[in-house]
Formats: structure tokens, sequence, C-alpha cells
């Protein structure tokens, strides 16, 4: 597989030639803060690998297994690991770079501290113009105070829903409201959290 798509690539590319890598996207459960990096993709040679049998035990709803795990002899990490009686597929392991390697990529796409007090939301253009409409302004003190004034009041949990994700609007807070926001309700992310604020707004 990885010598078919190398030479796809090669066929593809005008100089004839093909610098293959593999990308790993690692992220958080709520999507704030991402890892990416990537790594050299080439055909492994078996002879730097061993490998052992692994079986584990039937446990509650989880069945049996038996897998192979391959380690690399150079480090004795695994480095793959065969699943075969749960339906067989390849598991490939990987080393996550230092903070320092300059390749290490590291971004977080929501809730970015501006200052000392001021906390930027990433939020959906149509949310941001409702919060407008119903606010008259989306100022950093209009909004605080709107955010510390809403979770005064009773509220649900009210459902998301995706609207124009595409053009984020920078929404500023203070510390005070962005700790409310976070305390008060449970959310997805930042354009929810202003869709959840509107709704309690009502």
């Amino acid at each position: 597989m990885v010598e078919e798509r190398t030479q796809r690539v090669r066929e593809s590319n005008p100089s004839g030639t093909a610098e293959m890598r593999l990308g790993w996207l690692l992220w958080e459960d709520d999507l704030k803060e991402f890892l990416y990096f990537e790594e050299e993709m080439g055909k492994p040679d078996p002879s730097d690998f061993y490998a052992e049998w692994n079986e584990t035990q039937a446990r509650g709803a989880r069945k049996s297994s038996k897998s192979l795990w391959i380690y690399e002899r150079a480090t004795n990490k695994k480095r793959y690991s065969v699943t075969t009686s749960a339906g067989i597929k390849i598991q490939p392991y990987f080393d996550v770079p230092s903070p320092s390697d300059p390749n290490l990529v590291f971004f977080r796409v929501q809730s970015e501290r501006l200052d000392r007090d001021t906390i930027v939301l990433w939020v959906a253009a149509a949310t941001a113009e409702q919060l407008k409409k119903r606010l008259g302004s989306i100022d950093k003190e209009v909004v605080s105070k709107a955010v510390i004034e809403a979770v005064e009041k009773d509220h649900e949990d009210y459902g998301f829903t995706i609207d124009d994700l595409h053009a984020a609007i920078p929404i500023m807070v203070s510390n005070e409201a962005y700790d409310l926001l976070l305390s008060s309700w449970e959310a997805v992310s930042d354009d929810h959290r202003m869709q959840l604020l509107l709704q309690a707004l009502e």
C-alpha cells in the first residue's frame, strides 16, 4: 500500500518525486487545544521489529481478544498492534515530539486569553449578530454584564445548532464572566456558550 501510494504521488508530481509523510492530529475532548506533527512515511523493514501475542480476557461487555503486539528492536517500544478476533485492523503507535520541537504545532481555537482580564471567545457570525441584536452591542463590558446577570436566573441545557461556523467572530469577556460561562453551562464550544447565553437572556 505504501509503495502504491508513493507511486501515485510521484506520477502526479511534475518533478517526479514523492516526499511521503504521516500527519497526526491530537485534540482535547472539549476541542479547545490541538497538537499536530508529521513523521516520514516509509515501508517498514520487518527485520527492525519483533512481535508477541497478547491475549485479553473477557471483562463485562468486552469480549476476549487476541492481538499481535509489534515492537521496535532498537527501542523496545510498541509500534503496532494487529487485532484479529475483534475484526482485523492494524493500530499504529507514535511518539509525540517534545514541546521544544520546531515541527510540533500547537494551536488553541477557543477561549484565548488576550490580557490579564480579557478572554476572547470565537463564535459564529450568526450567533454574534443575534447577540448584538439582543444586547445592542458585543463590547466586552456589555457581554460580560449579560453573562453575570444571566447566570443568576434559572436555566436549562439548550440544544446546540451549527450555523455559519465558517465565519468566526471574536467576542471579548472579562475573566469573571468567562469563569461563570464555564461553571454555569456545559457547552461544546465558544459558539455554543454564546447560544446558551442568548437562551438564558430570553
